[in-house]
């Protein structure tokens, strides 16, 4: 791509409560000769006008507008891709309320430079909507991928439906196994993580549904695992 005239640039929105942030990812988008700003929105409910006037090619939204506002009160008309800044450790459980539209996702302290080959790669793709199957085999999706706990991947969705807050008997109804084998499940997540309490247990699905569980931290039990009972 070769650099253009402003109306051949493409353009970057920013949605963000703090006026810090927006301003150094202004500086940031218009330091790029492909690229120019083309408006912020201080919440997420400005963030419809803002597409309806700008037309951005990528929108940069900072996931901190997300926290109070209801899944179903995501505005998702004319969404373009998406690049989330975020104050979590790793893509979050509010990301797939984006979804198909985000392309990747970033900290809020990542390096500038790395942001901008990011926003550099969103505006070059090709592809005429984010939603295109090719889009699974791009590298800056991968980004978006949760990291998997040391765990088999039938206790991977059970952890996760703790996350989400299931009742052992929702959990079983939902994957089609007995309660007594999501009990057996929910013992050898405790003992693969290292945690010794239901409300520990709970509270690492939570936070890694949330993208605040640190994986490193955990410290599995020394003991043999349970022998499940028949599903």
């Amino acid at each position: 791509m070769k650099p253009g005239s402003a109306a051949s640039r493409g353009t970057v929105a920013v949605a963000t409560d703090s006026a810090l942030v927006e301003r150094g990812l202004v500086q940031l988008i218009n330091e790029q000769p492909q690229l120019r700003f083309a408006g912020g929105a201080r919440s997420l409910r400005a963030v419809p006008g803002l597409l309806a006037r700008s037309h951005p090619d990528v929108l940069v939204l900072d996931m901190r507008l997300l926290d109070d506002m209801p899944a179903r009160s995501m505005p998702t008309a004319n969404m373009p891709r998406v690049l989330l800044l975020s104050h979590r450790r790793y893509a979050c459980i509010d990301a797939e309320r984006l979804q198909p539209h985000t392309c990747t996702t970033f900290h809020l302290a990542s390096p500038e430079s790395e942001i901008a080959a990011a926003l550099l790669t969103l505006y070059d793709c090709e592809r005429k909507a984010p939603a295109s199957p090719d889009c699974n085999h791009c590298p800056a999706r991968r980004r978006l991928r949760r990291p998997k706990p040391a765990l088999s991947a039938r206790e991977c969705a059970v952890f996760e439906r703790i996350g989400h807050g299931d009742s052992n008997r929702a959990m079983a109804g939902r994957l089609g196994i007995s309660v007594k084998t999501v009990e057996a499940h929910r013992e050898n997540i405790k003992a693969k993580l290292g945690l010794d309490s239901r409300h520990a247990l709970v509270s690492a699905a939570i936070a890694w549904l949330k993208g605040d569980l640190d994986l490193a931290t955990l410290n599995p039990a020394p003991r043999e695992r349970g022998r499940l009972p028949p599903g």
